[in-house]
This record gives structure tokens, sequence and C-alpha cells, in this order.
């Protein structure tokens, strides 16, 4: 793995190493603005359900469930709200880039 690491000084910041921050809104979540964006943007993908959809070949998914049985365990953060919203923001829908967000965090 040493390769990925090639012509980078240590200790070096990476552009778009890691998960970018979003600032809490101040307002509560609206659940039904969420689905509605969940319906548009994220269903296609995860499923209408969130149970994602399995890999036509092999084992595990194409596209990962959001919950259920198969999803992220606590330990991988994404059971935290902001943690979940910061990585959809900047990596969803596929094919987005962290500069150039699609979702936005404004109603």
């Amino acid at each position: 793995m040493r390769w990925l690491s090639t012509g980078v000084a240590d200790g070096a910041k990476l552009i778009g190493a890691g998960t970018l921050q979003i600032k809490e809104p101040g307002r509560a979540a609206d659940p039904r603005h969420g689905a509605e964006i969940y319906a548009q943007v994220c269903a296609a993908c995860h499923g209408v359900n969130g149970l994602g959809q399995r890999a036509q070949q092999g084992l595990g998914y194409q596209f990962p469930p959001l919950w259920g049985p198969d999803s992220y365990n606590s330990g991988a953060g994404m059971s935290r709200l902001l943690t979940l919203a910061a990585y959809a923001q900047h990596n969803m829908p596929i094919g987005t880039t962290f500069d150039v967000p699609v979702l936005t965090t404004s109603l």
C-alpha cells in the first residue's frame, strides 16, 4: 500500500480526504421533506425501502442498505445524523464530488 503515498510528504493534508463537516442546522429535522428528497435522489440506488441493492454477481451490495440488518454498524458513525448528512451531502448521489455537492442543508 506504500504506493498510495508516493510523492506525498508525511503529515500532508490531502484535499478531499476524510469526511467534510457540516454545521448543525438551527432547526429541527423535517422528516417529510427528507422523505421527499430520499424518494427523488436516493431511492433509485438504495431502494424505496432503504435496504440497498445486492450485487448481481458475487456477495455484497452494489448499493448498500441505509438501515436494516445489513446496514452500517454503530461504530461506522453513519448512525449519527450529522455524520450521515455530511457524507451524503459531499458524496451522493453517485458521481457527486465533494467540492460540487448536489445535496444542500437548506430547505
